[in-house]
């Protein structure tokens, strides 16, 4: 019956190369899984190839593009493929080769267009590449002086992830898009934050239009990176006085996903605090870590961390600033 919705999708079209990620959705209560497909090519002239090892197997290739959605109803198999780049000459030939099979991208019901995102394994691939072709200085090229890494945190990188927020592109519309922050190489302050979604930002409607929002930081200005708040939490002697005490009653502290956020002109660190009874090992949030700049508070709540760190400023000028450096469209 193939219910394993890898396997059903590959069984009927084999030549498509999926995203690692499928995800559930809701729509008129039903329930249906969203599959990134990826049309890809090793033949793509004067391009360098590349490895990658997030798809379906080894692949080596010199051109991807994420050209289709893939729905399936996750209670009758029934599944629809989507074609979301019309542009791409790959999905063309295999649309009319196969008639019928692919519908247009205007014909997907709002609801599900709706919950369409910017596909992960792309953005990593492309992020990997951009940090170090961002670099558009011969003698920065030639040096590699400025190629970037994905910024880590006790040694692991810190990996695009997914949130809901207000980015202020588009008159309070929230976005769900995807962020990662990178930092020199073999360095940890920020430079810069990368930002996927599928907000139109001419028109800030539902359409879908896949793009990439870079944060760039100048040089001149030091902005704190992963590692170096997680260092400032360790550091704080109110907040590691509170980690031992509460170690020591028997239970294990535990530190959540860091959260970056761009508010405005500043990058706010938001961390969760879980404390794990050794009896029965199930996580409670305790406290949540606000940061900008230097500064650390930890407190029960978001609203009260949010309030103890505005009282840690005399004024917004202290808070380091961002700059938009460019897009990319996918």
């Amino acid at each position: 019956l193939m219910r394993n919705v890898i396997e059903r999708i590959s069984y009927i079209t084999p030549f498509l190369h999926l995203d690692k990620d499928p995800y559930l959705v809701v729509h008129n209560n039903r329930f249906y899984w969203i599959q990134d497909a990826y049309t890809l090519s090793n033949y793509y002239p004067a391009a360098r190839p590349a490895a990658d090892h997030y798809l379906d197997g080894p692949q080596e290739f010199n051109y991807i593009r994420n050209s289709v959605k893939i729905v399936v109803d996750a209670y009758s198999g029934h599944v629809d493929y989507y074609i979301v780049d019309p542009k791409d000459p790959i999905i063309n030939a295999y649309s009319r080769a196969y008639p019928g099979l692919f519908k247009s991208i205007d014909e997907i019901p709002q609801n599900l267009l709706d919950h369409l995102r910017y596909p992960r394994d792309l953005y990593e691939i492309q992020m990997k590449i951009y940090a170090k072709y961002h670099q558009n200085r011969p003698d920065l090229f030639y040096q590699q002086a400025d190629t970037w890494q994905f910024a880590t945190v006790d040694g692991q990188p810190v990996l695009p992830y997914f949130m809901t927020m207000d980015f202020g592109r588009c008159d309070g519309l929230e976005e769900f898009a995807m962020v990662n922050p990178m930092t020199p190489m073999q360095r940890h302050n920020l430079s810069m934050v990368g930002v996927a979604g599928t907000v139109d930002h001419q028109k800030c409607d539902t359409s879908y239009k896949p793009g990439i929002t870079i944060y760039k930081f100048p040089k001149a200005v030091q902005v704190n990176g992963p590692s170096q708040v997680n260092a400032l939490i360790d550091q704080n002697p109110e907040i590691s006085a509170q980690f031992t005490l509460w170690n020591q009653q028997g239970s294990e502290v535990k530190k959540g996903r860091m959260i970056i956020l761009p508010m405005g002109n500043s990058i706010l660190y938001v961390q969760p605090i879980y404390m794990m009874a050794t009896k029965t090992r199930m996580p409670e949030l305790a406290r949540i870590i606000v940061s900008i700049g230097n500064q650390v508070v930890m407190d029960k709540t978001l609203r009260e961390a949010f309030d103890h760190l505005k009282s840690q400023f005399v004024t917004a000028n202290t808070i380091p600033g961002l700059g938009v450096s460019g897009t990319l469209q996918q």
